[in-house]
């Protein structure tokens, strides 16, 4: 029993330092580049606490709306456990993806948030 809240423990401690190193900057990035494209990110909530709908205990909801009225939404966040960071639509099914945290690495979420959301 102790040996699991260890690595619990270890696992936070990771997420904590590649939610630093790579997802905020990935998405500050995205904001920048969002007005370039001629997108408006008009909703960006960043909870470090447990979040009931999706299940995440770490997680940041981005909408971006376009001036021809198209809206999207995503959500990336980690759940306790899962050794994974996932995101997608939190209104759909489809086209989630989990990236193991030994593999996240910056360019490859930015480009995949960029091709989300301001293509």
């Amino acid at each position: 029993m102790s040996f699991r809240l260890v690595s619990d423990s270890d696992e936070s401690i990771k997420v904590n330092e590649q939610w630093n190193e790579v997802v905020e900057p990935a998405l500050k990035r995205l904001e920048r580049n969002a007005a370039k494209k001629g997108w408006l990110i008009d909703t960006f909530i960043n909870k470090r606490i447990f979040n009931q709908i999706n299940r995440f205990n770490r997680s940041s909801s981005i909408r971006t709306t376009h001036p021809d009225e198209t809206v999207r939404k995503l959500t990336i966040g980690w759940r306790q456990g899962s050794h994974a960071f996932s995101y997608g639509n939190t209104f759909a099914t489809t086209r989630w993806k989990n990236i193991k945290l030994s593999e996240l690495n910056f360019d490859s979420l930015f480009e995949d948030l960029t091709d989300r959301l301001l293509s």
